[in-house]
């Protein structure tokens, strides 16, 4: 085993910044906004856990979407907060359901129903290329699988392109990829008429 050597911190005056240096532009790689599952872990629940629990874990975590899985942890869809609403819960409880026996499985959207990039094409696109090909979708989010491994490999976030845009949202909007598209056509509009 070895014994690091511990430093007085005195002379040294700033913080390393992410961002710091270079910032995300249109031009930049798509990878730079993927959560990779290589390298981050994915926030998942148990589909039998109750959407009331879920929708807790989620607001502690402060996350907006989780992967649900089951017991032997396949995949099996997502859940959002958005799925979490109250005007969506209040079907279920209109349809007969006790508000505490609805479960991430029940409310989630399957598997079956999600669409993805494949991670080989995603590596060579730049962020202008992902925004464009999702410019017609109302989507949040969009998951990214890697056809050698036959895994969902990460998941792209508009609330993340956002950041590292440097778009400013409203702080209660959970924006989607075709807000963030028209948000971006209308500056570079607007820098034209300007030039």
């Amino acid at each position: 085993m070895r014994v690091l050597k511990l430093y007085n911190v005195n002379d040294f005056e700033q913080l390393e910044r992410p961002d710091k240096y270079r910032g995300c532009t249109l031009n930049s790689p798509a990878q730079e906004i993927l959560t990779d599952f290589n390298y981050n872990h994915p926030y998942v629940v148990e589909s039998t856990t109750s959407a009331v629990e879920t929708e807790a874990m989620m607001k502690r975590a402060h996350v907006r979407l989780k992967f649900v899985i089951d017991k032997e942890e396949r995949f099996l869809g997502i859940i959002t907060l958005t799925d979490l609403g109250q005007d969506n819960l209040q079907k279920y409880v209109d349809a007969g359901f006790e508000l505490e026996d609805i479960s991430a499985a029940q409310i989630m959207t399957p598997r079956s129903a999600l669409k993805a990039f494949n991670y080989d094409e995603l590596a060579e696109s730049t962020i202008c290329d992902v925004l464009t090909s999702l410019q017609m979708t109302n989507l949040h989010h969009c998951l990214v699988f890697d056809k050698s491994t036959r895994v969902i490999r990460g998941l792209l976030s508009a609330s993340d392109f956002a950041k590292k845009l440097d778009i400013p949202l409203p702080s209660d909007e959970i924006p989607t990829f075709v807000t963030l598209y028209n948000i971006l056509v209308e500056r570079i509009n607007t820098s034209k008429i300007k030039a």
